[in-house]
């Protein structure tokens, strides 16, 4: 069976997005999804996104990681990317504004041409885990804004090996169902230099959507920062704007189409 593809990237984030509005793609398909994500031997992507039909929202957005092909939570980025796409697909009096579910949510976005705006309703968990045994860091912060998150400050970002130092800490034994790993710098009081190391893909991408607000809510606690906080990721920019309770988040940036083609199933 051969099946139409779509390839996104959200600032660097990139993804493989199937369109299922009519459910005939399983979501029980983890080792076909796991083969597509591989670099140099399938695709390629940090992760699959389904595009399907919805009772309540404009659609439904289905999430599946690239190191095992299993369902998680969330994907900030793809988030975007999705949205991106039902502006093009839906074409309902070209709005701009949806609504969708997610595993644990519903969201709303906004597209304007390549820019997508999403609104992150999610942010829960914070302390469960005690940092503190890392003591080579300033503080650690614990998080979820749609899937875990461990944020970290560091000096001279560029030069730190956050692929071993991310690594260690997404495995801890401390976090039952594993982490996301963020190591950030301030730039200046409204830019911040990022990277993260994923978990579901095993490895430093170039952005990571949730991973930014995470971060944009320790910036928010421990520094006191307000309104914006533009992040330098390896594949951009993202921004992220809040007010002052951080209570309406928003996570932005570019959105890019790459290519389609299909593929057999």
């Amino acid at each position: 069976m051969s099946e139409k593809f779509y390839k996104f990237s959200g600032t660097g984030n990139d993804f493989i997005l199937f369109d299922n509005r009519d459910g005939h793609i399983s979501a029980e398909n983890a080792e076909l999804f796991k083969r597509l994500c591989k670099r140099r031997l399938g695709i390629g992507a940090d992760g699959v996104v389904l595009f399907e039909k919805s009772k309540t929202c404009d659609f439904r957005m289905r999430y599946f990681n690239a190191d095992d092909g299993k369902e998680a939570e969330m994907c900030g980025n793809g988030g975007r990317v999705i949205s991106y796409f039902a502006h093009q697909a839906l074409s309902t009096e070209s709005r701009g504004e949806y609504s969708f579910q997610t595993y644990n949510s519903v969201y709303q976005s906004k597209v304007d041409g390549d820019y997508v705006e999403l609104k992150m309703p999610e942010l829960y968990d914070e302390g469960r885990y005690d940092l503190s045994k890392y003591s080579d860091y300033q503080f650690g912060l614990y998080i979820n804004t749609g899937a875990p998150h461990a944020v970290f400050p560091v000096i001279d970002l560029k030069k730190f090996p956050v692929e071993t130092k991310g690594a260690a800490i997404r495995k801890d034994s401390l976090f039952e169902c594993g982490t996301n790993v963020n190591f950030f710098e301030i730039l200046n009081e409204k830019k911040v230099r990022l990277r993260t190391f994923e978990r579901g893909v095993e490895a430093e991408t170039l952005a990571c959507g949730t991973g930014a607000v995470a971060v944009a809510y320790a910036l928010f606690k421990k520094y006191s920062m307000r309104r914006e906080v533009l992040f330098e990721v390896l594949g951009g920019q993202l921004k992220v704007l809040f007010d002052n309770d951080f209570k309406n988040v928003w996570l932005c940036g570019k959105v890019d189409f790459i290519y389609s083609g299909e593929v057999e199933f």
